[in-house]
Protein backbone atom coordinates (compact mmCIF):
# COMPACT_ATOMS: atom_id res chain seq x y z
CA UNK A 1 0.00 0.00 0.00
CA UNK A 2 2.97 2.26 0.01
CA UNK A 3 2.42 3.14 -3.46
CA UNK A 4 4.16 2.25 -6.79
CA UNK A 5 2.33 -0.69 -8.92
CA UNK A 6 0.13 -2.54 -7.31
CA UNK A 7 -1.78 -5.72 -8.58
CA UNK A 8 -5.90 -6.01 -8.25
CA UNK A 9 -5.20 -8.36 -5.65
CA UNK A 10 -2.91 -6.41 -3.84
CA UNK A 11 -5.12 -3.57 -3.95
CA UNK A 12 -8.26 -5.79 -2.39
CA UNK A 13 -5.60 -7.47 0.71
CA UNK A 14 -4.75 -3.89 1.40
CA UNK A 15 -8.28 -2.09 1.28
CA UNK A 16 -9.61 -5.37 3.38
CA UNK A 17 -6.67 -4.43 6.02
CA UNK A 18 -7.65 -1.34 6.17
CA UNK A 19 -11.86 -1.96 7.24
CA UNK A 20 -10.26 -4.69 9.35
CA UNK A 21 -8.29 -1.77 11.31
CA UNK A 22 -11.12 0.36 11.39
CA UNK A 23 -13.38 -2.31 12.43
CA UNK A 24 -10.49 -3.24 15.28
CA UNK A 25 -10.75 0.54 15.97
CA UNK A 26 -14.41 0.84 16.22
CA UNK A 27 -14.36 -1.97 18.84
CA UNK A 28 -11.50 -0.84 20.61
CA UNK A 29 -13.13 2.61 21.53
CA UNK A 30 -16.06 1.09 23.04
CA UNK A 31 -14.03 -1.09 24.86
CA UNK A 32 -12.54 1.80 25.92
CA UNK A 33 -16.33 3.75 26.74
CA UNK A 34 -17.12 1.08 29.00
CA UNK A 35 -13.80 1.52 30.75
CA UNK A 36 -14.51 4.87 31.30
CA UNK A 37 -17.88 3.74 32.40
CA UNK A 38 -16.52 1.36 35.55
CA UNK A 39 -13.60 4.61 36.30
CA UNK A 40 -16.70 6.61 36.39
CA UNK A 41 -18.42 4.61 38.68
CA UNK A 42 -15.26 4.09 40.82
CA UNK A 43 -14.37 7.98 41.21
CA UNK A 44 -18.48 8.52 42.15
CA UNK A 45 -17.79 6.20 45.37
CA UNK A 46 -14.37 7.47 46.02
CA UNK A 47 -15.43 11.44 45.78
CA UNK A 48 -18.54 10.78 48.23
CA UNK A 49 -16.04 9.19 50.31
CA UNK A 50 -13.34 12.05 50.36
CA UNK A 51 -16.22 14.75 50.42
CA UNK A 52 -17.14 13.38 54.25
CA UNK A 53 -13.92 12.85 55.03
CA UNK A 54 -12.82 16.53 53.86
CA UNK A 55 -15.94 17.92 55.71
CA UNK A 56 -14.58 16.49 58.82
CA UNK A 57 -10.75 17.79 58.10
CA UNK A 58 -12.10 20.76 57.31
CA UNK A 59 -14.18 21.52 60.05
CA UNK A 60 -11.47 20.47 62.65
CA UNK A 61 -9.24 22.98 60.88
CA UNK A 62 -11.76 25.66 61.32
CA UNK A 63 -11.62 25.46 64.83
CA UNK A 64 -8.10 24.95 65.56
CA UNK A 65 -7.29 28.36 63.68
CA UNK A 66 -10.88 30.17 65.48
CA UNK A 67 -9.14 29.19 68.70
CA UNK A 68 -5.38 30.51 67.34
CA UNK A 69 -7.23 33.52 66.68
CA UNK A 70 -4.06 34.13 64.03
CA UNK A 71 -5.01 36.96 61.51
CA UNK A 72 -3.16 35.21 58.66
CA UNK A 73 -4.73 32.00 59.61
CA UNK A 74 -8.28 33.28 59.74
CA UNK A 75 -7.57 34.92 56.39
CA UNK A 76 -6.21 31.53 54.87
CA UNK A 77 -9.32 29.83 56.18
CA UNK A 78 -11.82 32.20 54.47
CA UNK A 79 -9.65 31.64 51.54
CA UNK A 80 -9.72 27.92 51.85
CA UNK A 81 -14.12 28.35 52.20
CA UNK A 82 -13.99 30.21 48.83
CA UNK A 83 -12.10 27.72 47.51
CA UNK A 84 -14.18 24.97 48.54
CA UNK A 85 -17.70 26.67 47.57
CA UNK A 86 -16.12 27.06 43.89
CA UNK A 87 -15.02 23.82 43.93
CA UNK A 88 -18.14 22.51 44.90
CA UNK A 89 -20.38 24.82 42.39
CA UNK A 90 -17.81 23.47 39.41
CA UNK A 91 -18.07 19.53 40.53
CA UNK A 92 -22.18 20.53 39.87
CA UNK A 93 -21.51 22.23 36.74
CA UNK A 94 -19.69 19.00 35.55
CA UNK A 95 -22.87 16.72 36.92
CA UNK A 96 -25.18 19.03 34.91
CA UNK A 97 -22.66 18.95 31.62
CA UNK A 98 -22.49 14.76 31.97
CA UNK A 99 -26.58 14.81 32.85
CA UNK A 100 -27.20 17.07 29.48
CA UNK A 101 -24.41 14.71 27.37
CA UNK A 102 -26.19 11.73 28.35
CA UNK A 103 -29.88 12.66 27.87
CA UNK A 104 -29.13 14.12 24.08
CA UNK A 105 -27.29 10.65 23.29
CA UNK A 106 -30.27 8.96 23.92
CA UNK A 107 -30.35 8.56 28.14
CA UNK A 108 -29.34 5.57 29.46
CA UNK A 109 -29.70 1.97 28.88
CA UNK A 110 -31.50 -0.42 31.32
CA UNK A 111 -29.82 -2.35 33.92
CA UNK A 112 -30.83 -5.80 35.07
CA UNK A 113 -33.58 -4.56 36.91
CA UNK A 114 -34.81 -2.28 34.51
CA UNK A 115 -33.49 0.95 35.93
CA UNK A 116 -32.04 3.33 33.47
CA UNK A 117 -28.65 3.01 35.22
CA UNK A 118 -26.90 1.88 32.38
CA UNK A 119 -24.20 3.01 30.13
CA UNK A 120 -25.13 5.97 28.16
CA UNK A 121 -26.80 4.47 24.76
CA UNK A 122 -24.83 6.93 22.78
CA UNK A 123 -21.48 7.22 24.22
CA UNK A 124 -19.68 6.73 20.95
CA UNK A 125 -21.45 10.07 19.65
CA UNK A 126 -17.97 12.62 19.98
CA UNK A 127 -20.56 15.52 18.70
CA UNK A 128 -23.03 15.87 21.41
CA UNK A 129 -20.15 16.95 23.85
CA UNK A 130 -19.14 19.36 20.93
CA UNK A 131 -22.29 20.68 20.08
CA UNK A 132 -23.00 20.73 24.25
CA UNK A 133 -19.72 22.59 24.88
CA UNK A 134 -18.80 24.27 21.39
CA UNK A 135 -22.02 24.90 19.50
CA UNK A 136 -22.72 24.24 15.46
CA UNK A 137 -20.14 27.14 14.94
CA UNK A 138 -17.44 26.07 17.16
CA UNK A 139 -17.16 29.58 19.12
CA UNK A 140 -18.44 27.83 22.13
CA UNK A 141 -21.62 28.27 24.03
CA UNK A 142 -22.73 30.01 26.65
CA UNK A 143 -22.33 26.54 28.94
CA UNK A 144 -19.26 25.90 27.67
CA UNK A 145 -17.69 29.58 27.96
CA UNK A 146 -19.49 29.62 31.60
CA UNK A 147 -17.20 26.62 32.55
CA UNK A 148 -14.11 27.64 31.05
CA UNK A 149 -13.97 30.68 33.18
CA UNK A 150 -14.89 28.90 36.46
CA UNK A 151 -12.14 26.78 35.80
CA UNK A 152 -9.76 29.84 34.78
CA UNK A 153 -11.13 31.14 38.06
CA UNK A 154 -10.62 28.34 40.25
CA UNK A 155 -6.86 28.86 39.54
CA UNK A 156 -6.44 31.87 39.68
CA UNK A 157 -8.06 31.13 43.07
CA UNK A 158 -5.77 28.07 44.37
CA UNK A 159 -2.43 30.36 43.18
CA UNK A 160 -3.43 32.72 45.73
CA UNK A 161 -4.07 29.83 48.54
CA UNK A 162 -1.18 28.31 48.09
CA UNK A 163 1.08 31.70 48.09
CA UNK A 164 -0.59 32.09 51.63
CA UNK A 165 -0.36 28.77 52.88
CA UNK A 166 2.92 28.93 51.96
CA UNK A 167 3.35 32.03 53.82
CA UNK A 168 1.41 30.24 57.29
CA UNK A 169 4.91 27.43 56.86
Amino acid sequence: MAGGKETPRQKLIGLMYLVLLAMLALQVSSDIMFKFIQIESSLATMVEESNNSSKATFAAIEAKAKEDGRDDALRALDEAKKLDELANEIHGMINEISDELVEKSGGREEDEQGKKTGPPKGMKDAEVASLVLLGPTEKGTKKGKEFVSKLDQFQKLINVVQKDVAKLT
